[in-house]
């Protein structure tokens, strides 16, 4: 498959996602904090977070730019969620070009499936501000 029939596969299934499991918790999200866990557990297993990661942690490696078509693909729903796969997909970035590779081997995988949910030191700062 060529990167950009990948990329196409991609965000035709996460958009699929996003309208059936992403919009209906919108304004639940946006007005009651609501955490759509389901939803980001649902789009790691697309591959929502993995798609600037190698195949030897889980990823598919069609670059950076399919990687940000996601968090805009979600973006155009409900922008909480999109900093919330922003986050996810930082956290993955972080893991893979850590200089610690028993901390990548431990997690990478894992965070770049969506298997575990994560997020950068800022985003709790953020939260923690936000109340």
């Amino acid at each position: 498959m060529s990167d950009n029939a990948g990329h196409s596969r991609l965000i035709t299934n996460v958009d699929a996602l996003v309208n059936s499991e992403l919009a209906p918790l919108t304004a639940r999200i946006d007005q009651e904090g609501f955490y759509p866990q389901d939803f980001l557990h649902k789009l790691g297993k697309l591959g929502g977070f993995s798609a600037a990661t190698p195949p030897e942690y889980g990823g598919t490696m069609l670059g950076l730019a399919a990687q940000n078509a996601v968090v805009a693909a979600v973006a155009r729903q409900c922008g909480a969620s999109a900093f919330l796969v922003w986050c996810q997909t930082a956290c993955t970035s972080y893991l893979l070009h850590t200089a610690n590779p028993a901390v990548r081997n431990r997690y990478l995988r894992s965070v770049a499936s969506g298997d575990i949910l994560a997020g950068t030191g800022m985003s709790n700062t953020v939260k923690h501000l936000a109340g």
